[in-house]
C-alpha cells in the first residue's frame, strides 16, 4: 500500500505512526512546509518498527501517480487548497480529511461539487470516536432502549468548542442514527480566546445543538481545573447515564452507580492503523462519510461565523478556527 500524509504536526505525526504500524504499507510520502513539523514526524516515525520507505518533503514534487490513501491534516483554512493540489497530481482511492472541514463559507461552496468530479474516490472525515469498540457496544445498548428522547451535556476543563465539539456531535449522530439539525453559539458568557496556533482562535462557553430526532446537546468548555476528565451526561426519559472519558472509558447509571460499560481509550496512531486494515479487508472505513459530514460542518461553521461577527462587530465570511 502507498500513502501520502499532508501536514505532519502533532496530529499528522500520530497518523504517520499509525500508517507505519501497518505492515502492508510499502511507501509513504510526508509533506509539510515547516521543517520543524517534518523533524517531529521523523522522530515519531523512528519510534515505530517498520519496513516502509518514507519520504519527507516540503512540497508536492516527486509524488507517485497513484496511492491507496491520502491523509490531509493541517488547518482548515488550507484544507481545500491541499485537496485540489494533491488530486490534480495523484490518483487517490481513499481520502481522509481532518476537521473542521473548512472555516470559510467560500470553501464550503467551492467544495460542494469538487469531490464528485473524481470517480472512485472515497472521502471520509476523521471523527474517530465512532470507531471505538466502547462506543460501538454502547450503540447496541442504546438501540435496545427504544426511541426515548435524550438530553446530552458534554463538559470539561477548557477543552475548546471550535476544535473539538464536532467530535461529540458526530458521535451522537452515530449512536442515535440521527442528524445535527441546528447549532447555536449565542449563549450567555461565550467568548473567544487565543488558540495554541498563531492567528487562530478558540471558543469558550456553551454550544447548543438540536438533532432531527428531537434530542438536544449542550457542550460546555470553561475553565474548571477541578474537572480532571471529560463528562458526557445522558438524560433519557427512563434512565440517566454518565460517561467519563479519562484513561479508561466508563459508562455508569448516574442514579444507582451501576457500571453499564467499560472500555479503552483508543489513540490516533492505533485508529489510523485500523483505518488501513479496514480499507484492505472491506474497501471502506468506519469513519464518517464526507457527504454525511458536510452538512453538519457547514451548519456549525455558519453558526460560529454569525456569532463571531455579532460578538466582535465584524462582517467576515470565515472564522479563524483550525
Amino acid at each position: 500500500m502507498r500513502v501520502i500524509i499532508i501536514g505532519s504536526g502533532q496530529l499528522g505525526s500520530r497518523h504517520l505512526q499509525g500508517v507505519l504500524k501497518n505492515s502492508d504499507v510499502t511507501h509513504l510520502w510526508v509533506i509539510d512546509e515547516w521543517e520543524s513539523s517534518l523533524k517531529l514526524a521523523e522522530e515519531r516515525a523512528n519510534e515505530i518498527e517498520h519496513t516502509a520507505v518514507v519520504f519527507y518533503q516540503s512540497d508536492f514534487k516527486d509524488l507517485p501517480q497513484e496511492v491507496d490513501l491520502c491523509i490531509i491534516s493541517g488547518t482548515a483554512n488550507v484544507r481545500l487548497d491541499h485537496c485540489q493540489r494533491i488530486l490534480s497530481l495523484v490518483k487517490i482511492h481513499f481520502l481522509l480529511l481532518e476537521k473542521i472541514l473548512f472555516n470559510s463559507l467560500e470553501d464550503f461552496e467551492k467544495s460542494k461539487l469538487f469531490f464528485s468530479e473524481f470517480q472512485g474516490l472515497k472521502v471520509y472525515v476523521n471523527h474517530p470516536r465512532r470507531m471505538f469498540d466502547f462506543y460501538q457496544v454502547l450503540k447496541k445498548k442504546m438501540i435496545r432502549l427504544d426511541n426515548q428522547k435524550w438530553t446530552i451535556d458534554v463538559s470539561g476543563n477548557d477543552w475548546g468548542l471550535a476544535c473539538n465539539a464536532l467530535h461529540y456531535v458526530d458521535l451522537w449522530c452515530f449512536l442515535r442514527e440521527t442528524e445535527a439539525d441546528g447549532f447555536d453559539f449565542n449563549q450567555d458568557g461565550n467568548s473567544t480566546v487565543s488558540s495554541k496556533r498563531s492567528s487562530f482562535i478558540e471558543i469558550r462557553g456553551t454550544l447548543k445543538v438540536d438533532f432531527s430526532n428531537g434530542d438536544q446537546m449542550f457542550l460546555r468548555s470553561d475553565i474548571c481545573p477541578e474537572m480532571k476528565v471529560m463528562n458526557v451526561d445522558l438524560r433519557g426519559e427512563r434512565c440517566v447515564w454518565q460517561i467519563q472519558e479519562s484513561e479508561k472509558l466508563i459508562c455508569e447509571n448516574a442514579t444507582t452507580g451501576e457500571l453499564i460499560l467499560e472500555g479503552d481509550v483508543e489513540y490516533q496512531s492505533g485508529l489510523t492503523s485500523k483505518v488501513l486494515e479496514h480499507i484492505k479487508s472491506k474497501g471502506e472505513t468506519e469513519l464518517t462519510d464526507y457527504f454525511e459530514a458536510f452538512s453538519m460542518h457547514q451548519k456549525f461553521v455558519l453558526s460560529a461565523i454569525d456569532w463571531y461577527n455579532f460578538k466582535l462587530d465584524k462582517n467576515e465570511s470565515f472564522i479563524p478556527v483550525t
